[in-house]
């Protein structure tokens, strides 16, 4: 058994001038307490996970170009989130490779903003 303990910061919303507003909840930190049980039973084999890790990948953009390609080979369109999953870009490069995909012609977009989607341009 484990406890996982949050310290939360609230803010009230409805302050003179504060009309619209909205109370707001932040988190100011999370701690972990692991039973006696836990800690002898795992003997202190434990491994961070990569999963939990961002970072932005080292992949070439001719590596990046492939896995599109293969993506939109069997997909209408792909998304940011998508892409960066895909490549293992945090979501400001992944979006910039998109962007950057649609200014050399590759991709065309549709929508704005988290609504976006980025579909193959079409040849002429």
């Amino acid at each position: 058994m484990a406890i996982f303990q949050a310290k939360l910061k609230a803010r009230p919303g409805n302050g003179e001038g504060m009309k619209y507003a909205r109370p707001s909840v932040e988190f100011d930190n999370v701690n972990f307490r692991a039973s006696a049980w836990l800690k002898k039973n795992t003997r202190g084999d434990l491994e961070r996970s990569s999963r939990g890790i961002q970072t932005s990948a080292k992949l070439s953009e001719e590596e990046r170009r492939s896995l599109l390609d293969k993506y939109l080979d069997e997909n209408t369109y792909i998304t940011r989130t998508d892409y960066t999953k895909l490549t293992g870009l945090l979501k400001n490069n992944a979006m910039k490779d998109l962007k950057e995909f649609v200014n050399q012609g590759i991709l065309v977009s549709s929508g704005h903003r988290n609504q976006m989607i980025f579909l193959r341009a079409q040849k002429k």
